[in-house]
């Protein structure tokens, strides 16, 4: 059966492709930039979208920083920090490449139970 106007899509659409640049002279502002898709599939309804970004002060707020106080296997939930954390749970942080959220706290912090390998990461084993 043809489409014909007026029908909706029958999924989600695929991921888009996008640009973000920083604006100069104004600090903290990016743009968004040459919204796309490369295959037009479920696309037809498609009015609005979101976008989080995910960002750490690499100049200040060192107290946040941790170093891993053991080994962490690719399967490993739980991993050992060798100082309380400051995450929450729902925090997100980067163990190498690997983009990890904190589910829940443990020993006063000094253990985060973890989902991996978001935002198409890959979990990997890292030694500390």
């Amino acid at each position: 059966m043809a489409r014909g106007a007026g029908e909706g899509d029958s999924d989600v659409p695929p991921a888009p492709l996008f640009g973000l640049s920083l604006l100069v002279g104004q600090p903290g502002t990016v743009e968004l930039s040459g919204v796309g898709f490369q295959d037009l599939t479920n696309t037809r309804t498609a009015t609005a979208g979101s976008l989080t970004i995910y960002y750490w002060n690499e100049l200040g707020a060192t107290e946040r920083f941790f170093r891993l106080a053991n080994a962490v296997g690719a399967e490993d939930t739980v991993i050992d920090l060798n100082v309380p954390g400051g995450e929450e749970a729902g925090g997100i942080i980067q163990i190498e490449s690997e983009i990890l959220r904190v589910e829940g706290t443990l020993n006063g912090g000094t253990q985060y139970q973890v989902t991996r390998g978001l935002h198409t990461t890959t979990a990997i084993g890292t030694q500390r």
